[in-house]
């Protein structure tokens, strides 16, 4: 265990995978900041709504 750096980009991810099927992943980006300057930042603007295309 550490601690993040401030103003270090970062990555979270999630993602599932069927085998056979497929599958899907799920990832922010976001800035580090300490809580005095508002917290993270998100980067990422992509909606996380499922899309049937």
């Amino acid at each position: 265990m550490g601690k993040l750096d401030n103003r270090v980009p970062v990555t979270v991810a999630v993602g599932v995978r069927l085998p056979g099927r497929g599958g899907v992943r799920i990832e922010d980006t976001l800035v580090v900041r300490p809580s005095q300057d508002g917290g993270p930042e998100l980067l990422t603007i992509t909606t996380k709504e499922l899309l049937a295309l």
